[in-house]
């Protein structure tokens, strides 16, 4: 769990080795990087191209987007969920710990293997209300990284069991997958259902 009113932010030239090799970053945060992407590969690929290509590094791309990560050019901050696939100069990435609860899942051939979907969420809960719901998935589309909409009708609504069953549904209609030979449309279609409501959800 993250700790609140904490923030953290990287140059955009930085290495992703850079993030894995911050004590202070979050496994939620770490993961993807260290259980995806080559130890060469970190050291060779900066922040900045990752953010500009996100399939070069779409679960951790997912993860930013969940935990609302904002990229600044020195004057203005971006949500990087809005600047992905943007080469500008970007200065910094920053995130601030504010509380959320966070979680990830995903498929994969393999425990090391690219993941055939990917799914990092960030919500908040309170007073048994839905208040913040932030979701990215990989695998459900032709972009890397793919931000439903659908969610945003059950904000301000009651959190139980139920609400989780309706968000995971409505992002399954939503998302639009292309089959391979590593998963069929059907089956990434069920497997983002599946791994929403895995991500969010109803706790205790």
């Amino acid at each position: 769990m993250m700790q609140p009113n904490t923030t953290w932010e990287i140059s955009l030239q930085s290495p992703l080795q850079s993030v894995v090799e911050d004590a202070s970053v979050p496994e939620f945060l770490t993961f993807p990087l260290r259980q995806f992407i080559p130890w060469q590969v970190r050291n060779e690929t900066s922040v900045a191209q990752v953010v500009a290509s996100p399939q070069l590094a779409a679960p951790w791309v997912a993860t930013l987007i969940a935990l609302g990560a904002q990229v600044s050019d020195g004057e203005r901050s971006y949500p990087v969920a809005d600047v992905m696939y943007r080469r500008r100069p970007w200065q910094v990435l920053r995130i601030s710990w504010d509380g959320w609860a966070t979680a990830s899942d995903y498929v994969a051939r393999a425990p090391t293997d690219e993941p055939i979907v990917y799914a990092a969420a960030a919500i908040w809960v309170e007073d048994g209300l839905l208040r913040g719901l932030r979701i990215a998935l990989t695998g459900v589309s032709r972009l890397a990284v793919y931000v439903p909409q659908s969610p945003a009708r059950w904000i301000g609504q009651p959190f139980h069991q139920e609400t989780v069953q309706a968000i995971a549904r409505a992002v399954a209609e939503e998302v639009r997958p292309r089959g391979d030979f590593r998963g069929s449309e059907e089956y990434r279609r069920a497997m983002a259902e599946v791994l929403t409501r895995r991500v969010i959800k109803v706790e205790g």
